[in-house]
């Protein structure tokens, strides 16, 4: 395993530890060899460290030197060395597999063995290092537009045997400086800084390979190897595979690693912490003993271990004898009698690790296959051979295709061609089916249409877009159709106008969502019956959801599938002859997985655009949102955040969290607010409310008209005349959507059972560990204002692992399975209203009020016991995937350190949009507003990252190189855009495009052609009956010609006899008679063919607009036909 820390000038990590102390530790460098002597496990590494003259063990002065990037002997290096924040330098650290460690520390090995292991572990990793050494480099001249390629790295080694819990972990630490050493043409020397883009993007590559090098010389030296591939919580492949040495048992395994039990039981007895922080909280501090003392324990260990556990290998022999079997042959997925069913251990075959690798990215580098490869070959190939099954795959010109290089890592993207021939099909086939005219409705019918949905819903009124896109759909497009509509424009309203009018006309319509909440929301909202992509592509393609030329299918939030799934979707709809309809916005988030299929189709069918934002209920945030689509210059939307009083930042990153938690939960109203006693939580309890605020109720009140459950916004308040408890005035929202609002005055001296209701706050974050982070604290302010029953340890699943979460009755909390005999999806959720453990202590019985915007779902209880549901987790913030597509009143959005880096114009653009009413983002002054220089210019923060897009690149995108171009390094010049452009129609396939439609166009005008000789002939013969008249006069003058040629021929002695030739002509007329009577049958039959089809098929009346079309079409034909006759000199 390779993990990367950066490390600061003063040779900190990001957590504040000291890791040159840790590095330097005189019990952790030094190691006792096979003939008992000590050796110091420090070294230089680098071709520029040589250049140095480094060498020897790592000196500390020296190092800390380098750290803050000077020269060994204390003088300037690289320019920006006093720059702050500054990254002084990458810690890689290179894990060998728990079983290797555990063989050092087996008092059964020989001190032979033992040093040759450690041998073994170091040569891999300075094996995997001298590769990452070979691909690094730096930029030099103005805007780094110079690559240097040939460098050497800086880098100081050293090697430890164990953790902080003294488990035997076998690992060598490798601080590369940001710092290169290089030589220029002159001979001069050079020190400048390292380029870190290249160094993070191999670093998961360097690991595999690593893994794959320390697997092949354990195998030298006689052990056997396993393939493991990893799985989550939930049984599902994460996608690493790994390597263990077989024979060693778990029990003996989990024994020496007390570091990761250690870890996981702080996070059972502390829920709100993420692995990250427990990690750090249970680090204990490396006072290691010397290496002697180390063996004494794990010697005691080992023993005691195997006295206990007679099932445990007992010695190192055991592990190389004949009967321990490697898994790497495994191939059976079906399990064997009396075994359990075992995992495909073969390699995938390269069609299949391309496919593998593209799931991810319609483009992937060197680095991103190699990976692949070396977990396919684990225990099958070494380092070396790795490197050339990877070249070997990408030199297969057939099979892959280069591109040109990523800007921001200068290194060359390649793809399968599998994957350029399924998004330039995207293209191909939605513009085959540009001008179908058969599917399209005519303008009576979308007038009809629209006249019905405006009937059944006399409240709404469609814009000049809304109704555009539903005419634009229905009747302007051919077989695709595209609406680009901005967040907010009312693209479900479209929706439902397009569904009202298609039906009307005697089509079906089927709705898609990328996921299953997101379908529910749609067939909500629109009445279209909907399914998530996966389950459609299922049920289409098993015959339970048919297709055929009357159906509609359209895809909401269209821009996040993939180029896969809108490529399968075409197809099914290409062969049933159905309408595919892509509605949504490429530029909110992206999809997850490769490619674009939204982008693409964009480049051939023209789309029709909603821009009219209604969503914000400020004129000044719909100008902002506007601006996020359309403004290149970041620093003029940032403007307006600070105008608006987006930005709210602290000091801290705590407190930060903390200006968060209270903006969740002050009111919403003007002026002061009043206190109001309200039972909360089965007490009565001081509550601050004001006008404006959202209340939700708990129970009913039949004289008052409400329900349980029922939401309302406060609109009036005033103290009752005896002091005693408020009157207030409520417009209440019935749960059950099909009831009306209605207002009601409520004393709460009378009746006090509801409260505020937080349902319309989301909160948004950038990583896992901020929302849990966020999670807890605003837990903490529920719990604080006695909204939450007692606090109970459940075992959960959360982000895939096992966690004993804390939860209580009034936790919101939602689904993140999907699970259909609770009728819930993933991403649905609710608050919980009674838990208790289960009779058998395991496990806990919860119950969970569903809170929703779909009527069906909302305030309807489900049940489980968690054994069986494990699924669920506190749902107080979020991700900004998991807000895409919702429409909330106020959006809180945490940016913290972890987080900046995910800032850009896509996540900023979702975050903003969600918004009604309220919109904050918050973190620490110096990362959102930067710094403002003596001039006032303001450097950093995060301004320019507002208009920075990071969408999903295609093969569309980018042109093909050759090889030897994808050899070189092309960085982008330092601060030039990374924005994409629309795609545009590559030129070969506008040329093919154009060749069909020439070869489609001469097809036609032949059997247009042949077609009409056959009417012709035809009725000449109905009108002069019998033999045509002018035939038999034909035949008369060529008989006396004949007679008369044949006298003439006879008298000039050219010819002796007409006989043979007569002969000849005799039968090449009767042969000619007899091809244009088959052909004019041939014709017929097609015409009487086409003519029951297109019956068949015609669903639709012509307008008179297209018949006159049909007529202008007809006579262009004809004019073409005889230009075409005309010019080869045939006439009929």
């Amino acid at each position: 395993m390779f993990t990367s820390t950066s490390l600061s000038p003063k040779g900190h990590d990001k957590n504040g530890n000291n890791i040159i102390n840790y590095f330097m530790a005189k019990e952790a460098v030094y190691y006792i060899t096979a003939d008992g002597k000590e050796k110091n496990q420090t070294a230089w590494f680098g071709k520029g460290a040589e250049a140095l003259s480094l060498t020897g063990h790592v000196d500390r002065d020296i190092l800390l030197n380098l750290l803050n990037g000077k020269l060994p002997d204390g003088t300037k290096g690289v320019q920006n060395s006093s720059k702050r924040g500054r990254r002084a330098a990458n810690d890689f650290t290179a894990t060998a597999e728990k079983g290797v460690s555990m063989l050092i520390a087996d008092p059964t090995n020989s001190p032979e063995k033992r040093e040759a292991i450690v041998e073994a572990h170091q040569e891999a990793a300075r094996a995997a290092m001298r590769f990452v050494e070979s691909e690094i480099y730096t930029r030099v001249g103005q805007g780094g537009k110079v690559v240097v390629r040939d460098v050497g790295m800086i880098a100081a080694e050293v090697t430890h045997f164990t953790n902080r819990d003294l488990d035997p972990n076998l690992h060598t630490h490798f601080i590369i400086m940001n710092m290169v050493h290089w030589t220029d043409e002159h001979g001069e020397q050079h020190i400048t800084t390292l380029e870190q883009s290249t160094l993070l993007a191999i670093k998961h590559a360097a690991g595999a390979v690593y893994r794959n090098e320390l697997a092949h010389r354990m195998q030298e030296m006689g052990f056997q190897v396993n393939k493991h591939l990893q799985l989550n919580a939930k049984g599902r492949e994460t996608g690493d595979v790994f390597y263990r040495i077989a024979g060693i048992d778990e029990v003996s395994r989990n024994a020496h690693s007390k570091r990761r039990q250690a870890i996981l039981q702080y996070m059972e007895e502390h829920p709100e912490v993420t692995e990250d922080q427990a990690a750090e909280r249970t680090r204990k501090d490396k006072n290691e003993p010397s290496i002697q003392e180390l063996r004494e324990i794990w010697t005691q260990e080992f023993e005691e271990r195997r006295r206990n556990n007679p099932d445990a290998y007992q010695s190192v022999d055991q592990l190389l004898a004949p009967g321990v079997v490697s898994n790497l042959g495994h191939k059976d997925l079906e399990p064997v009698k009396g075994q359990e069913k075992q995992q495909d251990m073969t390699p995938k075959s390269d069609d299949e690790i391309l496919k593998t690798v593209h799931v991810a990215s319609s483009l992937f580098n060197r680095y991103e296959l190699m990976k692949q490869v070396a977990f396919e070959y684990v225990g099958r190939l070494d380092m070396r051979g790795v490197i050339e099954k990877t070249d070997a795959i990408l030199d297969d010109v057939k099979r892959v295709l280069a591109f040109e290089h990523d800007p921001k890592t200068g290194i060359a993207r390649y793809a399968s061609q599998a994957m350029v021939d399924l998004e330039a099909g995207i293209i191909k086939k939605a513009g085959a089916r540009a001008d179908e005219q058969s599917i399209r409705l005519t303008k009576e019918q979308v007038d009809a249409g629209l006249a019905k949905f405006q009937a059944k819903n006399p409240g709404l009124k469609l814009n000049a877009e809304q109704e555009g896109s539903v005419r634009y759909i229905c009747s302007d497009t051919g077989g695709c159709a595209i609406i680009s509509g901005r967040a907010g424009t009312g693209k479900t309203t479209s929706f439902t106008a397009t569904k009202i009018t298609w039906e009307e006309a005697g089509g079906k319509i089927i709705g898609v969502s990328e996921s299953w909440k997101a379908a529910k929301k749609l067939q909500s909202e629109s009445g279209v019956e909907s399914y998530s992509t996966r389950t459609t592509l299922h049920r289409i393609k098993n015959g339970k959801l048919p297709l055929d030329s009357k159906t509609m299918l359209i895809i909401d939030e269209a821009g996040m599938q993939t180029s896969q799934s809108i490529a399968e979707m075409q197809d099914l709809c290409d062969k049933a002859g159905a309408k595919l309809v892509l509605m949504g916005d490429h530029l909110q988030l992206q999809p997850v997985g490769a490619g674009s299929g939204f982008r693409i189709m964009q480049a051939r069918i023209k789309e029709h655009a909603l821009k009219e934002i209604r969503r914000q209920r400020e004129e000044r945030d719909r100008i902002t949102a506007n601006m996020l689509y359309d403004e290149r210059d970041g620093s003029r939307i940032f403007a307006r955040y600070l105008a608006n009083g987006h930005i709210r930042t602290s000091e801290t990153e705590p407190e930060a969290r903390a200006l968060l938690v209270h903006d969740y939960f002050k009111t919403e109203g003007l002026g002061e607010p009043e206190t109001v006693k309200l039972m909360v939580g089965g007490e009565l309890r001081d509550v601050d409310m004001s006008v404006r605020d959202k209340v939700v109720f708990g129970v009913g009140d039949k004289a008052l008209g409400i329900h349980a459950n029922d939401t309302g916004v406060v609109k009036g308040m005033e103290l009752n005349e005896n002091g005693e408890g408020f009157l207030v005035e409520v417009e209440v929202t019935p749960a059950d959507l099909n009831q009306k609002k209605h207002t009601v005055s409520i004393d709460t001296s009378q009746f006090n059972d509801f409260n505020r209701d937080y349902a319309q706050t989301i909160v948004i974050c950038g990583t896992n560990r901020e929302v849990q982070q966020m999670n807890e604290d605003i837990r903490q302010g529920f719990k604080e204002r006695g909204l939450l029953g007692e606090d109970q340890r459940v075992r959960l699943i959360v982000n895939d692992e096992w966690r004993q979460e804390i939860v209580a009755t009034g936790d919101k909390v939602l689904f993140t399975e999907k699970h259909d005999d609770l009728g819930v999806s993933n991403g649905e959720g609710g608050i919980i209203t009674q838990l208790r453990p289960s009779d058998d202590k395991k496990s806990h019985l919860m119950t969970i009020r569903l809170v929703s915007d779909i009527p069906e779902q909302n305030g309807r209880y489900v049940s489980f016991d968690t054994k069986d549901c494990p699924d669920v987790m506190l749902a107080y913030a979020g991700t900004v995937h998991k807000s895409q597509g919702q429409s909330i009143d106020k959006v809180l959005h945490f940016v913290g350190p972890a987080g900046l880096h995910m800032v850009n114009n896509q996540s900023a653009l979702v975050a903003m949009t969600r918004m009604k009413s309220e919109y904050g983002i918050y973190g620490l002054d110096e990362d959102l507003l930067g710094t403002i220089d003596e001039d006032g210019t303001r450097r950093g923060g995060i301004a320019q990252a507002l208009t920075e897009q990071a969408l999903n690149v295609t093969t569309m995108d980018v042109k093909q190189i050759t090889r030897e171009e994808a050899k070189e390094i092309r960085p982008q010049q330092r601060g030039a855009s990374r924005r994409l452009e629309p795609i545009k129609i590559p030129a070969h396939l506008v040329e093919a495009e154009q060749a069909a439609a020439r070869t489609e166009e001469r097809e036609a005008l032949k059997a247009r052609g042949i077609s009409q000789a056959a009417e012709n002939e035809e009725a000449s013969r109905r009108r002069l009956g019998g033999e045509p008249q002018h035939a038999a006069e034909l035949r008369a003058r060529d008989a006396v010609n004949e007679r008369e040629a044949t006298a003439t021929q006879a008298q000039s002695g050219f010819v002796a006899s007409m006989t043979q030739i007569n002969a000849r002509k005799a039968a090449a007329r009767a042969a000619y008679e007899a091809r244009q009577k088959a052909e004019a049958l041939a014709v017929a039959k097609r015409a009487a063919e086409q003519a029951v089809q297109q019956a068949a098929t015609r669903a639709l009346p012509p307008t008179p607009a297209q018949e006159q079309q049909r007529k202008l079409e007809a006579d262009r034909s004809l004019r073409r036909e005889r230009d075409y006759d005309y010019e080869y000199g045939r006439s009929r």
